[in-house]
């Protein structure tokens, strides 16, 4: 109910609103979620795939459940499908379930996060492999709408690869400028992948209010960030950059 509430807030004031989520328990809160405006889903590829994966059985029946009942109520759903050794065969199935069920596919790479070490080595794909397989995608996205992410982040996906950063190719960061991530505990940080550490730490929302926690957060311009690989937060980046090839893409589907 509190996050019913939430929503219907943020909504009454023109906030757009969305969600994160590996789709497991949709039936049960889909009254909450129901005013949502999009849902971002994991999905890896086909049964085989993805519960491996995901280490769990049932998953990939899930993860559909939850994209035909949000579809159902009116919900944008996108899917988001790292490239890695064992997705990139699937990719084009990944694109037909896409045009099947009526939602947006989203590819990208995998993150050398410093929590996973040296245990993501055995799932990065060829890196010429990788290339063929994000030219397709390139072209598959001229004729198809069902290919979520713009051409400027389809090609950092594919010039990208290994994220090691700093990159020549990355777009200008407006983190911490244009958007910020609040954790659990109301501390505002310039991004996501920054949370904890105090380099990229403003005020705390609850305490100070969201206004001044946000603007009080540190100039992150120069910060070489070495792990964003998030294709939101790129794809932010190319709009409040207003690049050609980002603004074009999201007036197909707004």
């Amino acid at each position: 109910e509190d996050n019913q509430r939430q929503t219907e807030g943020m909504k009454a004031r023109g906030i757009y609103t969305s969600m994160n989520s590996n789709g497991l328990l949709a039936r049960r809160k889909i009254e909450e979620l129901s005013k949502l405006d999009m849902v971002f889903i994991s999905l890896d590829g086909p049964k085989e795939v993805h519960d491996k994966q995901r280490n769990m059985g049932e998953a990939f029946e899930k993860a559909l459940e939850a994209i035909r009942i949000f579809r159902e109520c009116g919900i944008k759903v996108w899917t988001f499908t790292p490239l890695t050794k064992g997705d990139l065969q699937y990719v084009e199935w990944m694109v037909r379930k896409a045009e099947e069920m009526d939602f947006f596919c989203d590819f990208g790479n995998l993150s050398d996060h410093y929590l996973a070490g040296d245990r993501l080595d055995p799932l990065y794909p060829d890196k010429e492999d990788h290339r063929r397989t994000v030219d397709w995608i390139l072209e598959e996205k001229k004729r198809n709408k069902h290919v979520g992410a713009s051409v400027a982040t389809l090609e950092f996906v594919r010039d990208t690869y290994r994220i090691n950063g700093p990159y020549e190719k990355f777009p200008r960061c407006y983190s911490g400028k244009l958007f910020s991530y609040i954790d659990t505990n109301g501390d505002c940080y310039s991004c996501f992948d920054l949370r904890g550490q105090p380099r990229a730490r403003g005020g705390n929302c609850v305490r100070d209010g969201v206004s001044k926690a946000f603007f009080s957060l540190p100039d992150m311009t120069n910060a070489q960030c070495p792990e964003c690989c998030c294709n939101s937060a790129v794809e932010m980046n190319y709009l409040a950059d207003l690049n050609f090839k980002s603004v074009a893409n999201i007036m197909r589907w707004v």
